[in-house]
């Protein structure tokens, strides 16, 4: 009889231990699966890290650029009025660009009948239309020139810049959330006033904008 008892309490223990050591074997292997699957997660973001570019452009500065190598391709790049900004882009620039080189051309027309009419040497004759003209306009007029040429660069670097800054400010503004509908809503709100921190409750206005 006691023989039959231990060995049926022995049986007993057995299995308890067996039942055990699957639960803990399954345990582990949940642990190596979990760890496995976040291993694989891990590798997978390193993986999509490396694939993504190392920089990217933001549309404001991408418009910038596109208009410092183009004149007008940043306007075409924002689509706001495109078909009005690019023709108005190109005369802005086209026009002091003209005026500055043909006041160049006349410049150095002046200043080289100037110049003939200053060294004195027989082979070097002055322009038939410079007959009946002194030194002093030649020179005048040489200065004038000058100085038209030199505000039309002026101005066409600014219309160039300008044109850089419409559209870096376009862009920036394609970004902003730009909606009429402004809205006002009462929503419930608590609040902890005091020192002993009460709890009062109460009703907020929302507004929407």
């Amino acid at each position: 009889m006691n023989r039959l008892f231990f060995l049926s309490v022995f049986c007993v223990f057995l299995s308890f231990s067996v039942f055990g050591q699957d639960t803990k074997a399954d345990s582990v292997s949940k642990i190596i699966v979990k760890e496995t699957l976040q291993d694989s997660t891990k590798n997978n973001e390193k993986l999509q890290v490396k694939l993504e570019p190392k920089f990217k452009l933001r549309p404001p500065a991408r418009a910038a650029l596109l208009s410092a190598a183009l004149p007008g391709a940043g306007q075409y790049y924002n689509k706001k009025a495109w078909a009005i900004k690019v023709p108005l882009v190109y005369t802005a620039l086209a026009v002091p660009a003209y005026l500055s080189i043909t006041n160049h051309a006349n410049y150095r027309l002046f200043r080289e009948n100037y110049l003939y009419m200053q060294d004195e040497n027989p082979a070097t004759v002055p322009d038939p239309s410079f007959v009946n003209r002194s030194a002093d306009q030649v020179q005048r007029q040489r200065d004038s020139y000058r100085r038209d040429r030199d505000f039309y660069m002026i101005i066409t670097g600014l219309m160039y810049l300008l044109n850089i800054g419409e559209a870096t400010t376009t862009a920036h503004f394609n970004n902003f959330d730009i909606d009429d509908d402004i809205s006002f809503k009462f929503k419930p709100h608590i609040e902890n006033v005091g020192m002993h921190r009460n709890t009062v409750s109460g009703v907020s206005l929302v507004m929407t904008f």
